[in-house]
């Protein structure tokens, strides 16, 4: 389709899943649908609580959601990521992908390329 892409952003997330993926729900119901979400997790890694619900299927995503930062420490999330669909929207649902925690990296998302460089800088 030659439709643009609709896309959300959400700055630093923290352990604020529940937080940002309710509001991202209201934002859908109201202003009609949206191909994909970034958001910025926590620079350290985080909890595997936070995001547990959401990458089981326990709890839905409102939309594909790209995950810029580490994947929380934990063992069942990072089996969780290694279990689920590389492609976001697999097994019939929004699925998280984490992009990567260090340094940069490039992936391709419905035909668009994205970049990002992670970490802090002084400049």
């Amino acid at each position: 389709s030659n439709a643009p892409l609709k896309l959300l952003f959400a700055g630093h997330v923290g352990h604020h899943y529940d937080v940002l993926f309710s509001k991202v729900s209201k934002l859908v119901a109201k202003k009609g649908p949206f191909d994909a979400l970034f958001a910025f997790a926590d620079p350290g890694g985080g909890s595997a609580a936070a995001l547990a619900p959401y990458l089981s299927g326990e709890k839905p995503l409102p939309i594909p959601t790209y995950v810029v930062g580490r994947i929380p420490d934990g063992a069942n999330i990072e089996a969780a990521v290694a279990s689920s669909a590389h492609e976001v929207g697999g097994r019939g649902q929004p699925r998280i992908q984490f992009l990567g925690g260090g340094g940069s990296s490039l992936a391709t998302i419905r035909g668009l390329k994205v970049a990002f460089l992670e970490g802090r800088y002084n400049a």
